[in-house]
């Protein structure tokens, strides 16, 4: 007797003739065999803070619950001293992770149902967390970014457009979004697709630099802003 494996899929959990047409001439015994769960992570985001911790957050298939890991010593050769789920997180996808360098405080946003841009705060380096809030209401593919003199930017794409939110050094809330719009007062129009903020370190103006996608354009431009994200210059 030979024993064969097949993979699943097969019509009424069977075998299908073609399958086993080969099998002549003598007596098998055929299991159907089941692929495992994917347990892989994706949607991966990191972060390192001037204190040498390491974050990082990702999505846990197939329900889209929200997996949050950090490092104490930099690097994650070691393990990590915090590896959880988010609590009542679900249908999650594109996160992002930062540490407000003031308060010490974790910030998480992500995709989440709506579709909405969630965000969640944790005062102890991520063991606990607050109740998620909505941070975009119709956004999707969140960034931020924490300045040099610890002003936070958040944004998220809302329809063709993003809408960002500024919340200044010692504020304790962002403000209310505002749509991203350029130097003539018209809204800059993107495609549906991840975008990027950062500051740049040595400049006293405290310029905010976005990488965009624009609306019918084949490569991305660079955008800069000197006045908080209220307006901006395209660069490139």
């Amino acid at each position: 007797m030979a024993d064969v494996f097949l993979p699943a899929g097969s019509a009424q959990g069977k075998p299908a003739v073609e399958d086993v047409a080969f099998l002549v001439g003598g007596t098998y015994t055929v299991a159907i065999v089941t692929p495992p769960e994917p347990t892989d992570l994706y949607n991966p985001r990191n972060y390192q803070d001037d204190q040498g911790q390491y974050y990082v957050v990702s999505i846990i298939p197939p329900d889209g619950h929200l997996r949050y890991r950090r490092c104490d010593f930099s690097t994650p050769l070691g393990g990590y001293n915090v590896d959880i789920e988010m609590p009542g997180v679900t249908g999650a996808s594109y996160p992002v992770v930062t540490v407000e360098p003031t308060t010490r405080a974790v910030l998480v946003l992500w995709t989440g149902t709506g579709p909405h841009v969630y965000e969640a705060l944790s005062n102890d380096d991520g063991e606990s967390w607050e109740v998620p809030i909505v941070a975009f209401s119709g956004g999707s593919k969140p960034a931020i970014w924490v300045g040099v003199d610890s002003s936070i930017m958040r944004g998220a794409v809302v329809g063709t457009h993003i809408e960002l939110s500024y919340q200044a050094p010692g504020d304790m809330a962002p403000s209310a979004p505002f749509t991203m719009k350029d130097q003539t007062g018209a809204t800059i129009l993107v495609k549906n697709d991840t975008f990027g903020l950062s500051q740049e370190t040595n400049d006293s103006t405290l310029r905010w630099t976005a990488e965009l996608s624009i609306t019918g354009e084949t490569a991305t431009s660079t955008w800069e802003s000197t006045d908080d994200g209220e307006s901006w210059k395209r660069v490139v």
